[in-house]
This record gives C-alpha cells, structure tokens and sequence, in this order.
C-alpha cells in the first residue's frame, strides 16, 4: 500500500511527463519534498483527505504545468514551500492558505486566478515571500503585509489600485518590492528609504505622480530601480544619484531630469532628450 513506502523525497521535475497527477503520489505519508515542476500535468492537482495524506510534507514545487481549477489547500501543517506558478488556475488566491502556519514561500506567479489578495495571506508568520505576479488580481495591497519578516513581495501585472502605504518603509526585512504594471495611485512614499535591506524596486508602468523620494539615495544595498511609466516630475536626486553607479538596472523614463541614469547617450534611449 502507499502508506508502506517510505519514499522521503521525489523530484520528477522536467521530464516531458503529461497526463495528471497520479493519486497514490499523495497517499504517501513519508514524502517531504515533492518537485513536478516543469511538466505536462493537467487536470485538478489531486487530494487524498484523512489522516495520513502526505503528513510530513515540507517542501512542493507544481510549477510549470497545466494544472486546473482552484488553488489546491488541503495540506498539512509542516508546508514551508508552496509554489504552483506558471498554472491555468483559476478562482482566486484561497485564504485557507492561512491555515498553514509554517508557510514561508507562497508563490502563485502567472495564473488566471482573479480576485483580490487576502489580508489572511499578507499576514502569515513566518511567511517570508509571496509572489504573485500576472494573476489578474483586483483590489489594493492589503496593509496587513506591514509585518517584520516579510522579505520578498511580487505583485507585479496585475490591476492592483490605491496608493504604496508608508508603512511598508517600517519593514526591516524587506530585500524585493515589485509593484510594477499595476495601476497604483499616489506619491512614492519617502518611507521607503528607510528599507536598508532593499535589493530591488521596481515601480513603474502605474500612475504614480510627484518626485523620487530623496531618501531613495539612503538605500545602499539596492541593485535594481525602475520608476519609468509614471506621472513622475521633476529631476532625480542628488542622492539618488550618488547610488546609480552601483545599481545594475536603473529605469527612471525620459520624463526625468538625470544626468545620471544612463551610461549611454541619452538621445539614444530618449529620443527627445537632445531638445530639453
């Protein structure tokens, strides 16, 4: 029986394998990391409820497949890592995610799931990453994911409304803010010059208005900055300019006044740069 195999791990990732996910798979009690991503599967990613289904389950990656229907919830309490990106599912993200209090990665990217995100999800400790990039998602960014151990939040292409809330500066762990292609409102708020941690940031293709936040040039560690899309005005900071040498990409748009921002000629980038 499947209870008997004492299977710990299995890593059946990006082998052409179609068809859906085998049954039994799940009925095996012993598995604690599961890897089928980048396969074929269709269908309804398979439950086995009762005692015993999968109980020392850490770690699944489902991504890369054609997998159907809702995002699957039925798991047990030891989930840390739960990636079903580059799916076909469908009908929201479930805040009965919530129930998993051991989830550190939630990662959802590129399914048609619409809805809005649950401030359940936002809120979980000890979530660490929650990506949901290109999931049709509606509504604005719940203030519940102020909290101190999120690291990594990706929101980008959605149709995400509202404004960025200054209380996401107050995150201390924060290393990754995607927020792009949304249609976010607001000023950039001067908080977020206070994530010392902050790797990436990327802002742009909404409609943000105002000025880079000068305590931009506070943030020693970011490597990536685009802003570009934007109802931005005026010049980057003299801080800012300070950190572009060490940035690896950098997108501020032609809108902005930077003598800094570009390697190359601007003209060349920015068409209309050599008449301003």
């Amino acid at each position: 029986s499947a209870s008997s195999i004492r299977l710990k791990k299995v890593d059946i990732s990006f082998n052409n394998l179609w068809g859906t996910v085998p049954h039994l798979v799940a009925a095996i009690p012993s598995i604690r990391h599961f890897n089928m991503a980048g396969n074929n599967f269709t269908g309804v990613f398979p439950a086995v409820p009762g005692v015993g289904f999968w109980s020392s389950i850490e770690y699944l990656n489902a991504s890369g497949n054609a997998l159907e229907g809702p995002v699957p919830t039925a798991f047990p309490r030891s989930l840390t890592h739960f990636d079903f990106s580059h799916n076909e599912l469908e009908f929201g993200v479930p805040s009965e995610l919530a129930t998993l209090p051991n989830l550190r990665l939630i990662a959802l990217n590129n399914n048609p799931l619409g809805g809005s995100i649950p401030s359940e999800i936002v809120s979980m400790a000890p979530l660490t990453t929650l990506e949901l990039r290109n999931c049709s998602l509606t509504g604005s960014i719940p203030l519940e994911i102020v909290r101190d151990e999120i690291e990594s939040v990706d929101f980008t292409g959605n149709m995400l409304v509202g404004t960025i809330h200054p209380e996401m500066g107050g995150i201390p762990t924060m290393k990754r803010l995607r927020l792009e292609d949304n249609n976010l409102m607001g000023t950039i708020p001067s908080e977020l010059g206070l994530l010392e941690l902050l790797d990436v940031l990327t802002l742009a293709n909404n409609e943000l208005s105002g000025t880079i936040p000068a305590q931009f040039g506070l943030l020693n560690n970011l490597n990536t900055l685009t802003v570009a899309g934007n109802d931005l005005q005026g010049s980057v900071p003299r801080g800012v300019c300070s950190i572009v040498d060490s940035l690896s990409i950098v997108d501020v748009g032609c809108d902005l006044e930077c003598s800094c921002c570009m390697d190359n000629d601007p003209a060349e980038t920015c068409p209309d740069a050599s008449s301003r």
